[in-house]
C-alpha cells in the first residue's frame, strides 16, 4: 500500500490456520487467496482477512485506524467516517471533529458531522463554509449532509463519546443545493434511478457518482422517456443535472415516434459475427454464455417455459435462426412454432458436491443442445430441490444472440414476466416485459447501410496507417492459426490490484486526466509490456498494435434507444499506442512521467477515427474495403476491460464476454438471493468451439468487482500454449500490477490536466495546454484560492 493510503489489513504467512473449525461459510468468507505469495510459499497459499482498517506511516510504521465493518454506505458508496474526520479536524477553526452516519425519517443514512471549534481561532465557526470546504476536497458523497458546532463532544463517565447524547442534526430535504426548474428535478431523479442511489443534487457529477457509458445509455433513454432528449455524448461531457438541464430539448408526440421497426425478418451479420466465420469458418463457432440463477420458490417447468416465451416474445433475436447460405441471420414472425426450450432436473436432496456436478453436466448438455441453424438460441434447466426449495435455473444462450450486456435486461425481465404470470396468466406475462424501443434487426441492418456510407469509407485511410505498421513478434514466433486453436491448450497468469489501488484507478484518476478507465488501465499495460520486452531480452517496438474490445452500442439514428435492446453489439478495433520517453521507475513512483504518459495514451486512442465502429465494416462488411484492411498488420495483443460489477446488485457498466478464443465467464451482478438473479456459487465457463483458432498471441480480459472495501480489478491474461508460458504471463502481469500501484500513488498527488482533445472548438497542443495550466494554478496560489474557485 501506498505510504497514508487507508487499507484493509490481511495476515498471511506460515502460521496462518487452516479455517475456522466446524464454520466453512466463515472460513471462505474470511480466508481468500493470496494474490502476493511469499518467495517458497505453495500454490494456493491464502491470507486472512482480518476486519481491520490500517495505514503505513512515512517511517514504516503501521496505524490501526478501526474496523472495516465500522463502514457505511452512502449513496452507494463505501464510506469510512474516519477519514472525512481527519479532513474536517484539518480546518484551521477545529480542534475536534466527529463524522457519524444518521438514519433519516425516511430510512435512508446521511453524514452528520459534529465540530469542536478551536478556542484561539477568533471567528466562530460556520456549517455552512465547512460544508464547502469539504466540498473543495472530497467528493460529493462524502460531505457530511449537517454539521453541528459544539462546546464540547459529550462523553461518558468513562470518557468515552457518548455518541446518544449528541444532539439531532438539521438535515434539509437533499445535500447542496435543491433542483431550481423541473428539468433538473427529473433528472437528478433519473441520476439516483439509474445509478441506485438515494438521491442526486443538481451539482452531482455523473461518472463521479459511478455512471459509465453503458448508464449514461440508460439514463439517455430514461429521460427520453420522462419527456427530455439528451445524448451519451452530452452526458459525457456535461455530466450533473444543472448542466444537462440547460441542454435538454422538451420530446413532443412526433419526435418520440420511432422509425418503422419490425423486429422479424432477415438479419444481416454484424462485423464481429462475420469476423467469426472467416477465423473458424462459420458464425456458429462463436460459442455461449451462461448463468445460473435463483429460482422463485415452487418454479414449474411450465411456468419457466411460459416466463421464456413472455421474454423471447420481447427480445425476439433470441428466437433467430443462423442462415449461413445468405450470410445472414433470420428472426421468426411471433406466431411460428418454436422449440420448449426448457428441461427439468430433479436435484432434491443433492449435496453441494452432487449439486455442483449436476450443474456442470446440465451446463454441458444445454451448450450442445444450441443449434443456430435449427433456431435453438436459448436453453434453460430447471434444477428442482423439492418442495419448498428454491430451486435453480441454468440458462444458456448462443453468442449471436448476446452479449454481457443483455444479461442486465434479460433479468429484470425474467423477474417481471413471473410476477405477472403468477398474478394473471400466460398473457400477463409479456404485457408486463416492455417491448425494445429499437430492435435488434434495425440496428444491424442500419449497421450494414453505414459500411457503405461515404463517411465510413472515408474512414479507410487513418485505418490503414494504424495498422501499417511492422511489429516484431511478442513470442518466439508468430501465431499460426493451424495449430494455435484452444483444443490445443493454454497459457495464463491473473492479475489482481486491490481496493486501495483500484479505487483511485477507476474514479480518481479518470476525473483527474478528464480521461476513461480504459485509458489509465492502457496506460499501464503498454508501460509494462515495454518493461517486460527489455526484462526478456526482446525487440521493443516504438509502440504496441491493440485490439480494443468495445460493446459497440452506438445508436445509429436520434431516435434509436438500445437499452433495452437483446443482440451482440460487441466491436473491435486496432489502436495503436506508444509510451514515449518515459522512465519505468518514474512510472512506479508515481512521479511526473506518469502524467506524461497518461496524456499520451489518451490522445493516441483519440485519434481513433469516428466512433470505433467503421473499421469492423471496412474490414469485413464493405467488399470494396475488405481486400485493402485484410493483408495488413494484426495486433498481436487484444484488451477487452468489461465494466464494473456488482455493488448495486447490478453491473456498472458490463461490457462484453469476450471475442478472443479463451472460455469467458459472464460477469454477474453480487449474489442477493433474490429470484432471478445470479447465485453468485458456481461459475459456469461460457463455451468455445475446440478448433477455434487463437485471434491474438496476449489476450487480456478484465473486470472491477464492487466489494465492501472498494473495487477490486481483476484480469486474465492468456496465450495458445507453447507461444507464451505461464511464467511469462505471471511476470508481465506482475509487471503491470507494479505499474498500476504506481499510478494509484500518483493520484494521491492531486495530479491532473487536459489534452488537446479535451478542447473541440480550438487548436491547442499538449505544451500550450500545460503551459496554460501551470500558469493558472500559479496565479490560484498566490490569490489563496482553491480548485473550486
Amino acid at each position: 500500500m501506498p505510504v497514508g493510503m487507508t487499507g484493509e489489513l490481511y495476515l498471511a504467512g506460515a502460521g496462518l490456520a487452516r479455517g475456522y473449525l466446524g464454520r466453512p461459510s466463515l472460513t471462505a468468507e474470511r480466508f481468500v487467496a493470496c494474490p502476493f505469495p511469499a518467495e517458497g510459499e505453495p500454490e494456493g497459499a491464502r491470507m486472512y482477512r482480518t476486519g481491520d482498517l490500517a495505514q503505513w506511516t512515512p517511517d514504516g510504521q503501521l496505524i490501526f485506524l478501526g474496523r472495516a465493518d465500522e463502514q457505511v454506505k452512502i449513496r452507494g458508496f463505501r464510506v469510512e467516517p474516519a477519514e472525512i474526520e481527519s479532513v474536517l479536524a484539518a480546518h484551521p477553526g477545529v480542534a475536534q471533529a466527529l463524522v457519524i452516519a444518521i438514519e433519516d425519517s425516511g430510512g435512508h443514512k446521511r453524514l452528520a458531522g459534529y465540530v469542536v471549534p478551536d478556542g484561539g481561532a477568533g471567528e466562530p465557526l460556520d456549517p455552512q463554509a465547512l460544508q464547502e470546504y469539504l466540498a473543495g476536497k472530497l467528493p460529493s458523497y462524502l460531505v457530511p449532509a449537517s454539521v453541528t458546532v459544539l462546546d464540547a463532544l459529550p462523553v461518558t463517565a468513562n470518557g468515552k463519546l457518548d455518541r446518544a447524547a449528541l444532539p439531532q442534526p438539521v438535515f434539509s430535504a437533499k445535500a447542496g443545493r435543491e433542483a431550481a426548474t423541473d428539468a433538473e428535478e427529473v433528472l437528478c431523479r433519473l441520476f439516483a434511478e439509474v445509478l441506485h442511489l438515494e438521491q442526486a443534487g443538481p451539482e452531482d457529477d455523473f461518472f463521479v457518482l459511478g455512471g459509465d457509458s453503458i448508464t449514461s445509455m440508460m439514463l439517455a433513454g430514461q429521460a427520453r422517456k420522462a419527456g427530455l432528449a439528451i445524448s451519451p455524448r452530452q452526458i459525457f461531457e456535461l455530466c450533473t443535472p444543472a448542466e444537462l438541464a440547460r441542454v435538454a430539448e422538451p420530446v413532443d408526440d412526433a419526435q418520440a415516434e420511432h422509425a418503422e421497426d419490425v423486429p422479424f425478418g432477415p438479419v444481416p451479420l454484424t462485423p464481429v459475427m462475420r469476423e467469426i466465420a472467416e477465423r473458424a469458418g462459420s458464425p456458429a463457432r462463436a460459442g455461449s454464455q451462461a448463468m445460473l440463477l435463483t429460482a422463485p420458490p415452487g418454479l414449474t417447468a411450465d411456468q419457466l417455459t411460459a416466463v421464456l416465451r413472455a421474454v423471447t416474445g420481447r427480445h425476439a433475436v433470441l428466437r433467430a435462426r443462423l442462415d449461413e447460405g445468405d450470410g445472414q441471420l433470420t428472426v421468426p414472425g411471433p406466431d411460428a412454432a418454436a422449440p420448449d426450450p426448457v428441461t427439468r432436473v430433479d436435484a432434491a436432496g443433492f449435496d453441494e458436491t452432487r449439486l455442483n456436478a449436476l450443474i456442470d453436466e446440465q451446463a454441458a448438455a444445454a451448450e450442445a443442445a444450441l443449434s443456430p441453424r435449427d433456431g435453438v438460441m436459448l436453453r434453460a434447466v430447471l434444477l428442482d430441490r423439492g418442495p419448498g426449495q428454491s430451486g435453480l435455473v441454468l440458462l444458456t444462450a448462443h453468442h449471436l444472440v448476446i452479449d454481457g450486456v443483455s444479461w442486465r435486461v434479460l433479468l429484470p425481465d425474467l423477474a417481471l414476466a413471473h410476477a405477472a404470470l403468477a398474478a394473471g396468466g400466460a398473457d400477463g406475462a409479456e404485457a408486463a416485459v416492455a417491448p425494445e424501443p429499437t430492435s435488434f434487426r434495425r440496428w444491424a441492418g442500419a449497421l450494414a447501410d453505414r459500411s457503405r456510407a461515404q463517411q465510413t469509407v472515408d474512414e479507410l485511410p487513418a485505418w490503414q496507417r494504424i495498422l501499417d505498421r511492422d511489429e516484431p513478434p511478442l513470442a518466439h514466433r508468430p501465431l499460426d492459426p493451424r495449430t494455435d486453436t484452444v483444443g490445443a491448450g493454454r497459457s495464463s497468469a491473473q492479475l489482481t490490484v486491490p481496493a486501495a489501488s483500484a479505487g483511485p484507478l477507476l474514479t480518481a484518476l479518470p476525473a483527474a486526466y478528464h480521461a476513461g478507465v480504459d485509458d489509465v488501465l492502457l496506460s499501464g499495460l503498454t508501460a509494462a509490456l515495454d518493461e517486460w520486452l527489455r526484462a526478456r531480452g526482446r525487440p521493443v517496438p516504438e509502440g504496441f498494435l491493440i485490439d480494443r474490445e468495445a460493446h459497440g452500442r452506438v445508436p445509429l439514428a436520434e431516435d434509436m434507444d438500445l437499452t433495452r435492446t437483446v443482440g451482440w453489439f460487441t466491436a473491435v478495433y486496432p489502436v495503436w499506442l506508444e509510451t514515449g520517453p518515459v522512465d519505468p521507475d518514474e512510472i512506479r513512483a508515481g512521479g511526473e512521467d506518469t502524467a506524461r504518459l497518461i496524456k499520451r495514451i489518451k490522445e493516441q486512442l483519440r485519434q481513433r477515427p469516428g466512433d470505433g465502429l467503421g473499421y469492423g465494416l471496412l474490414r469485413y462488411v464493405n467488399p470494396a474495403t475488405r481486400p485493402v484492411l485484410e493483408p495488413l498488420a494484426a495486433p498481436q495483443i487484444g484488451f477487452n476491460y468489461l465494466g464494473r460489477f456488482g455493488g448495486s446488485d447490478e453491473e456498472q457498466g458490463a461490457g462484453d464476454a469476450g471475442t478472443g478464443t479463451a472460455p469467458e465467464t459472464v460477469e454477474s451482478e453480487a449474489p442477493s438471493g433474490r429470484p432471478w438473479t445470479s447465485t453468485g456459487e458456481h461459475v459456469i465457463p461460457g463455451s468455445v468451439d475446440p478448433a477455434m483458432p487463437w485471434r491474438h498471441v496476449l489476450e487480456i480480459n478484465g473486470s472491477a468487482r464492487n466489494l465492501p472495501e472498494g473495487p477490486e480489478l481483476t484480469f486474465v491474461l492468456g496465450s495458445p500454449a507453447g507461444l507464451l508460458s505461464d511464467a511469462e504471463l505471471g511476470d508481465l502481469a506482475e509487471r503491470w500490477r507494479a505499474v498500476l500501484e504506481g499510478l494509484a500513488r500518483h493520484a494521491s498527488a492531486g495530479p491532473g490536466g487536459h489534452t488537446p482533445s479535451d478542447f473541440s472548438l480550438i487548436s491547442l497542443g499538449q505544451e500550450d495546454i500545460d503551459e496554460f495550466e501551470s500558469a493558472f494554478s500559479d496565479d490560484s496560489e498566490e490569490a489563496g484560492g482553491t480548485d473550486q474557485e
